[in-house]
């Protein structure tokens, strides 16, 4: 790997209770055929990022400490952003590190310690369900807060662009309906997988 993306947060991905996706994708395709649907829609998200790791407790790690909370974000200026592979961050952080030539997309799933150090006009929402954390994403730690690096950016895509302000809002009510327990969170994860 290249520069500080050669994290060792994405190693050991079976201690870590990743769902691999070669060997097991019959039983991933069987789970989301059944569970999801009757996820309430506004965690259908969530859910979808829940069928990446094969323990609850590799989730709850991922969803407490990680902060991979299924809804995340990346800021832009451009009203019709779309996510390019060829893309290569262009932040002070990048520029300074040398990785500036390096493709990807950085994104987060809390706007609020991404919005002082970068004001932009628009966020944009980003679907991760078909990569898989660990090799295609990874959450890194460069001193700006929450920060996930997807190393492989045609696995994801670009939902919507919103105004700034109205990301916002809508971080705030999904942040009010998501699990707010461990025994919650269990119930979600069971759920997807009844």
């Amino acid at each position: 790997m290249k520069g500080w993306f050669n994290d060792p947060y994405r190693h050991s991905l079976a201690a870590r209770g990743y769902l691999y996706h070669g060997t097991s994708s019959y039983r991933l395709r069987r789970i989301r055929s059944k569970g999801i649907q009757d996820i309430r829609p506004e965690l259908r998200s969530l859910a979808r990022e829940s069928l990446h790791y094969q323990t609850f407790d590799a989730f709850s790690k991922a969803y407490s400490v990680d902060v991979m909370h299924g809804l995340y974000w990346h800021f832009t200026n451009d009203p019709h952003f779309i996510v390019d592979p060829t893309y290569c961050p262009r932040d002070m952080s990048s520029l300074m590190m040398g990785t500036d030539t390096i493709p990807g997309l950085m994104v987060t799933s809390d706007l609020n310690v991404w919005f002082p150090t970068i004001p932009r006009k628009y966020a944009v929402q980003v679907d991760l369900s078909n990569a898989i954390p660990g090799k295609d994403y990874w959450v890194v730690n460069r001193g700006f807060g929450h920060e996930i690096w997807i190393e492989n950016p045609d696995k994801v895509k670009a939902m919507k662009i919103i105004p700034t302000r109205e990301a916002f809002r809508e971080m705030r009510r999904y942040n009010e309906i998501i699990p707010q327990s461990k025994d919650e969170l269990r119930r979600l994860y069971d759920e997807v997988r009844r």
